[in-house]
C-alpha cells in the first residue's frame, strides 16, 4: 500500500485541476496530495474534452448564479487562455424576466452586463429571432480552450510536485469509519485524511450516496466555415439548445464550432469525425434563425455530452459522504467550467476547514 496521504483528488478534467491548484493555494502541501485520473478516458470521455469553453456569467439561478460570477470576477477575467469575444445568453419570453436582476447582480460584482430588447437583438445578430427573445449581453465574456486551460494546470501541478496519477482508472472510493478513505486503483491502494470526488460521470458509480441521479445529455458540435457571418461574439441560445463561438484558425478565419443539443440517438449525430447526418442535424438547429442554413461548408465535428444531474438540491455542488470525509462534485448541469474555479476554491476551504477542526 502506497505511502498515506492527506487529500486525495479524483478527477482530471478542468474541475479536479482547478481543485488540486486551489488545494495547492491554501497550503497542502505537495507531498500529501494525491491526484487520480484517467489518461484514456480523458481523451474518448473526457467532458473537458470536447468542452465549447464559453466563458460567462449567463442567466443562471441560485448556487450556479453566484459561482459563475466569482469564478469571471476571481480567475477568468484574467486568465491568460480567455479569448474576448463578448458573450450573449438569449433566452425566450418565459425567461425575459430574470434578465434585469441579472444585470444587477453582474453589476454589483463588477462585471459588465446589459439587457438587450428583441429589436436590439435583430440588429446586433441579423438573425430571424422570436417576438419575446431577449439576451443577456456580457462585453468581456468569450471563450477559453478547455484542453488548454487544462494543460496549463496540469503542467503547474508538476512544476509544484503533484504529478497526475492517470495511467489506472480509479475502481473504487472506501470508508470503513473512523478510518482514512482509501483510493483504489488496478496498481495501488492509496489512504487519505479527505478525498474529493470530481469525476463527472463516474462520480455517482464512485460515490453512491450522491443525491438524485445522473444522465448525459448529449451534444452535436460541428465547425462551419462561412454559416455564420463574421464578427459574432460566442452566444447561447436557451432557447432553442444551440450555441456557438468563433474558432478561427489560418486558414479558416471565419470558422465557428456550433452545438445543438440532441435528444434522441436516431438524430444521426456520431461520436467524431465527419457525418452527413451530423452536419444535417446541427444546421437544422438554424433553419428558423437563418434565411439560408445551408451555406458555408462543414468541416467535421463530435459528440460531447453534459452530465446532467435529476432529484437534487443543494445550496452547494458537492455532496458531502463518509463523516465528511469525501467530497463528491455533482449537480454541475453543463455549467462545470464557467464554475470551476470557484467550485475549487471552496472545496479546498472546507477541506482546509475540515484538517483544523
Amino acid at each position: 500500500m502506497a505511502e498515506p496521504v492527506d487529500v486525495a483528488v479524483v478527477g482530471d478534467g478542468v474541475v479536479g485541476a482547478f481543485v488540486v491548484a486551489a488545494l495547492l493555494d491554501a497550503g497542502v502541501p505537495a507531498v500529501r496530495l494525491a491526484w487520480f485520473g484517467d489518461r484514456g478516458g480523458y481523451e474518448r470521455r473526457s467532458a473537458t474534452r470536447r468542452s465549447g469553453g464559453l466563458l460567462r456569467c449567463g442567466v443562471a439561478e441560485g448556487p450556479a448564479a453566484r459561482l459563475a460570477v466569482e469564478s469571471f470576477a476571481q480567475t477568468w477575467r484574467q486568465h491568460p487562455d480567455r479569448v474576448v469575444s463578448g458573450a450573449v445568453e438569449v433566452v425566450g419570453r418565459d425567461r425575459s424576466a430574470l434578465l434585469l436582476p441579472r444585470v444587477e447582480e453582474l453589476a454589483a460584482a463588477g462585471v459588465a452586463g446589459d439587457l438587450v430588447t428583441t429589436d436590439r437583438l435583430r440588429k446586433a445578430i441579423p438573425f430571424a429571432w422570436d417576438d419575446g427573445d431577449a439576451a443577456l449581453l456580457e462585453p468581456g465574456g468569450g471563450w477559453a480552450p478547455p484542453h488548454a486551460v487544462r494543460s496549463r494546470l496540469v503542467r503547474a501541478a508538476r512544476r509544484a510536485g503533484v504529478a497526475l496519477r492517470d495511467v489506472r482508472p480509479v475502481d473504487a472510493v472506501e470508508h470503513d469509519a473512523p478510518g482514512p478513505v482509501r483510493v483504489r486503483t488496478g496498481a495501488e491502494t492509496v489512504r487519505a485524511r479527505c478525498v474529493v470526488v470530481a469525476a463527472g460521470r463516474s462520480t455517482h458509480r464512485l460515490v453512491p450516496s450522491v443525491p438524485g441521479t445522473s444522465r448525459l445529455r448529449r451534444i452535436g458540435y460541428a465547425y462551419y466555415d462561412g454559416l455564420l457571418p463574421p464578427g459574432l461574439p460566442a452566444v447561447n441560445d436557451e432557447a432553442r439548445g444551440l450555441w456557438w463561438r468563433p474558432a478561427p484558425t489560418r486558414t479558416h478565419p471565419a470558422r465557428y464550432l456550433v452545438g445543438r443539443a440532441v435528444d434522441a440517438p436516431s438524430d444521426g449525430v456520431t461520436s467524431v469525425g465527419r457525418s452527413v447526418q451530423q452536419d444535417e442535424y446541427v444546421r437544422a438547429g438554424f433553419a428558423a434563425l437563418l434565411p439560408d442554413a445551408g451555406r458555408g461548408t462543414y468541416l467535421g465535428g463530435v459528440t460531447s455530452f453534459d452530465v446532467q444531474s435529476d432529484g437534487h438540491a443543494s445550496s452547494t455542488p458537492w455532496h458531502a459522504a463518509a463523516d465528511g470525509n469525501v467530497l463528491a462534485v455533482h449537480g454541475l448541469d453543463g455549467g462545470g467550467f464557467k464554475q470551476a474555479p470557484a467550485i475549487a476554491r471552496r472545496l479546498a476551504a472546507a477541506v482546509m476547514k475540515e484538517e483544523t477542526s
